[in-house]
C-alpha cells in the first residue's frame, strides 16, 4: 500500500512516497503534538519516520537456513539456548586459531561494538633490494622510505600525508627516528600475524535483522540474505563456518575445529544438536595403530597444501599426529561427513549466538518511544534531513537502517598500510595492470595490486566463471545477450563440503563444487535447464558452463552491501575498506580520540559531493550532489551519533567465559 504525505515548509509543499512495509512497527511519538514527533518534524514527516524507519522488533525474523535459531521447534529438535551458549564459547575460543591468540572477538571486539578497534602504529611494507636480494620490511609512511631515511630528521625527510592532508608519520626526537601515527586499522591482522583481511571488520550487531523489506526474489523472510561486504554467503552460519579456514584469520582447518569441540565443548555441542559426537580420538584397529581421525585436514585450506593432500589422500598423505607422532590415515568418506557436519553445526551455533547481538537502545529509540528530549534539536533536524533533502533513507531505510543491497559508491581505495584491496590505486601514481577487471578471477583473494571488484567478482567465482574472454584489442567478448563470456575453470570452492548440507544435516555433504552453493541458492539455482533457471530472479543460466548459478550483473562490479547504521558512531573507519575517516583533529588534540564527529563528517562530505569516482564499475545512479550546508551536515552527524546504543557491549553475551582465558589445553 502506498500513501502520500505532504510536508509544508515555507509555503511550499513537498510530497513523500511512503511505502508500507510488512513487519515494521510504528513509533510511539504521539505525545503533545497530536501525532507529531516533537518541535522539529511536521506531522507528515513524523509519519514518514514512523512508517519508513519505525522501531526494531524485539526478535529478528526466522532464518530459513538455520533451524537451530527457531527455538528448537524444527524437526531436528535443536536446542536454541544451548546453541547460543556454544556459539558464545566458540566466538571467544582462541584455541580455534593456529597461534592460540586469535578468536572471533579479536577482530570483532564486544567492547568496541564488535569491530576491530585495536589502535596500532601505521607501518607500510617496503621492499628493499640489496646485493640482488629483496627483503620486505615495515617502515613508517615517510616520503621515499628506506631504513636509513627513518633515522633522518626533518626537513631532510618528510612524512607522507593522507587524503585529508594530515601527516601519517611524526619525528620522535627522543628516539631519533620517524614513527607512524597510531590509528584504528582498516584491515585486521589474523593468526600468527601472517595475513591481513582485505576489508574492514564490520560490526556484528543486528546481522539477523537484515533489511526491513523482503528480498527481491520474494522470499518469506526479511532477515539476513547476504553477508559479508560482498554478499558471497546467503546466511550468517555459512560465513561463520568458513572463517576458521581463512588464512587471514584463524588459519586452521575443520579437523582442528572438530578436535577442539570434542575436547572442550563436547557436552554443549551434544546438548545443542541432540547428537552424540563420534570419538575423535579413536584409532582403527590396525597393527600400526594409524589414526582414524586426522588432526589437520581440509579440502580448501590454500595456505597449507599438506592438509589438502591429507583430505584427498594424495601426495605425501597426512602429517603425523602432533601429540603422538603416529602416522595418520586420510579421512574416509564417513569421517569427512562427520567433520563437515561438525563444521556446519559450529557455524550454526555461532549464528545462533550472533542473532542475539541486538542494537536497539539508542537515543533515537527512546525518542521514538515518546521521549522527545532523548535526541537534541540538532539530531532531530538531522533526522529531518535524513528522510528529506539528504535522501539517506533511500538506502538506509527501515528500523535497521539498511536496504541490505549492493551499491558502487566510488569509495576511495586509499590505505596507508597497503593492506586493503586496491590500496595501491592512488591518484597520479602509475599502476601495473590498472584497468583490468579480471585480476581476481584466477582465484586469488582481493589484494593491494587490484581494485576490489566486490559482489560481481565473488558471485562469478562462486559459479566457476573465471577470467572473461577478450579479443585482440583487450575488449570483453560478449554473447548474443550482451553478457561477457567467461572461461570455465576450477571455481573458488571455499563453500565445499559443508554449505551444501541441509539445515537439519540430512542432505549428505559433497565435494562436488557445483553442488555446493550457499543454502538458499542451492534450493533456488540447482535446476540444470535454462528455462527453469530464467524464471528465478536470483539465478542465471550460463551456456558456457551449462549451469544455473547465482546472478552476477555487471552493475555489481565494485558494489558492496549497505551496512546498518546502528552503532555507527562507534564503528569508524567507514566503508568496506575503512577508507573514510579523519584522524587529524584527534591527533592534533582538538577532539578526544574516541570522538566520532570528524569521521562521520567525512562520510557526510563524501555523500554531499555525490560519492566518489569508482576505480572499477560505475557509480550507483542514486548518488547525486546533495548541496548541504556545513550546518546541515553537522546536524546529520548529530543524528547519526544518536543511533548508537549507550550500553553496547556491556551485556552478558559480550563476556568471554572465564575458563577460556587458559589456552594451555589447545590442540596442537
Amino acid at each position: 500500500m502506498r500513501m502520500m504525505c505532504a510536508t509544508q515548509r515555507g509555503g511550499r509543499a513537498r510530497w513523500h512516497g511512503v511505502v508500507m512495509w510488512l513487519g515494521v512497527g510504528l513509533c510511539g511519538c504521539t505525545a503533545d503534538g497530536g501525532g507529531t514527533c516533537g518541535p522539529v518534524l511536521s506531522v507528515a514527516e513524523c509519519e514518514i519516520v514512523r512508517v519508513q524507519l519505525g522501531v526494531l522488533p524485539p526478535l529478528p525474523p526466522p532464518d530459513p537456513t538455520n533451524r537451530v535459531a527457531r527455538g528448537g521447534q524444527g524437526p531436528e529438535g535443536m536446542d536454541e539456548e544451548r546453541a547460543v551458549e556454544l556459539g558464545q564459547r566458540l566466538f571467544f575460543d582462541r584455541c580455534l586459531s593456529s597461534d592460540r591468540q586469535t578468536s572471533c572477538a579479536t577482530c570483532h571486539d564486544p567492547a568496541a561494538a564488535f569491530i576491530d578497534a585495536r589502535a596500532r602504529e601505521l607501518l607500510r611494507p617496503v621492499t628493499i633490494v640489496q646485493n640482488g636480494v629483496s627483503t620486505t620490511v615495515l617502515l613508517p609512511p615517510i616520503v621515499q622510505p628506506t631504513p636509513e631515511r627513518v633515522t633522518q630528521p626533518p626537513p631532510a625527510v618528510a612524512p607522507e600525508r593522507d587524503p585529508n592532508g594530515d601527516p601519517l608519520a611524526f619525528w620522535d626526537a627522543a628516539a631519533g627516528r620517524w614513527r607512524g601515527v597510531v590509528r584504528r586499522p582498516q584491515a585486521s591482522r589474523g593468526a600468527e600475524g601472517r595475513g591481513f583481511t582485505a576489508r574492514n571488520s564490520p560490526t556484528l550487531y543486528n546481522l539477523a535483522y537484515g533489511a526491513a523489506v523482503p528480498p527481491l526474489d520474494g522470499a518469506r523472510t526479511a532477515g539476513t540474505t547476504w553477508v559479508p561486504w560482498d554478499g558471497r554467503y546467503d546466511s550468517i552460519w555459512a560465513l561463520a563456518a568458513e572463517v576458521f579456514e581463512f588464512g587471514a584469520t584463524h588459519r586452521t582447518n575443520r579437523a582442528h575445529l572438530a578436535q577442539r569441540i570434542f575436547r572442550k565443548h563436547r557436552s554443549l555441542y551434544e546438548a545443542a544438536f541432540r547428537v552424540a559426537l563420534p570419538d575423535l580420538d579413536a584409532r582403527i584397529g590396525l597393527p600400526d595403530s594409524k589414526m582414524k581421525y586426522p588432526r589437520h585436514a581440509s579440502p580448501v585450506t590454500t595456505f597449507n597444501p599438506a592438509w589438502v593432500d591429507c583430505w584427498h589422500g594424495r601426495g605425501a598423505g597426512c602429517p603425523p599426529d602432533p601429540d603422538t607422532g603416529l602416522p595418520v590415515l586420510p579421512p574416509t568418506d564417513e569421517v569427512k561427513a562427520e567433520l563437515n557436519t561438525i563444521q556446519a553445526n559450529a557455524g550454526k551455533a555461532l549464528a545462533a549466538y550472533m542473532r542475539r547481538l541486538r542494537a536497539g537502545r539508542s537515543p533515537y529509540d527512546r525518542w521514538m518511544a515518546g521521549d522527545h528530549g532523548a535526541m537534541s534539536l540538532a539530531a532531530q533536524r538531522g533526522l529531518r534531513l535524513f528522510i528529506g533533502k539528504a535522501a539517506c533513507i533511500l538506502c538506509h531505510g527501515g528500523p535497521n537502517f539498511t536496504d541490505w543491497r549492493f551499491h558502487n559508491l566510488g569509495v576511495p581505495a586509499f590505505d596507508p598500510e597497503r593492506r586493503t584491496a586496491g590500496s595501491d590505486y592512488l591518484p597520479g601514481r602509475p599502476q601495473a595492470g590498472a584497468g583490468r577487471l579480471d585480476c581476481h578471477f584466477p582465484g586469488a583473494p582481493p589484494g593491494t595490486g587490484c581494485p576490489d571488484a566486490g559482489r560481481w567478482a565473488w558471485q562469478n567465482r562462486l559459479a566457476g566463471r573465471c577470467e572473461p574472454e577478450r579479443d585482440e584489442g583487450g575488449r570483453l567478448v560478449r554473447n548474443e545477450h550482451g553478457e561477457p563470456v567467461f572461461r570455465a575453470c576450477q571455481r573458488s570452492d571455499g563453500l565445499s563440503c559443508f554449505a551444501s548440507l541441509s539445515p537439519d544435516g540430512s542432505q549428505p555433504a559433497s565435494d562436488d563444487p557445483r553442488s555446493c552453493l550457499p543454502e538458499q541458492l542451492f534450493d533456488r539455482c540447482q535446476h540444470r535447464d535454462g528455462a527453469t533457471c530464467s524464471r528465478r530472479p536470483l539465478c542465471r543460466w550460463h551456456e558456457e558452463i551449462g549451469l544455473c548459478t547465482p546472478r552476477a550483473d555487471e552493475a555489481d562490479l565494485g558494489a558492496f552491501k549497505t551496512p546498518s547504521l546502528r552503532n555507527v558512531a562507534r564503528t569508524w573507519p567507514y566503508m568496506h575498506n575503512g577508507a573514510l575517516y579523519d584522524y587529524g583533529p584527534a591527533e592534533r588534540g582538538q577532539v578526544s580520540p574516541d570522538d566520532p564527529t570528524p569521521h562521520l563528517m567525512k562520510v557526510i562530505e563524501f555523500y554531499n559531493q555525490g560519492g566518489g569516482e569508482p576505480v572499477v564499475g560505475r557509480r550507483d545512479p542514486l548518488l547525486r550532489p546533495l548541496h548541504l550546508s556545513r550546518a546541515e551536515m553537522s546536524d546529520l552527524v548529530e543524528f547519526l551519533k544518536a543511533l548508537s546504543d549507550d550500553d553496547a557491549g556491556d551485556g552478558a553475551l559480550s563476556r568471554m567465559p572465564a575458563d577460556l582465558a587458559d589456552v594451555s589445553d589447545c590442540p596442537k
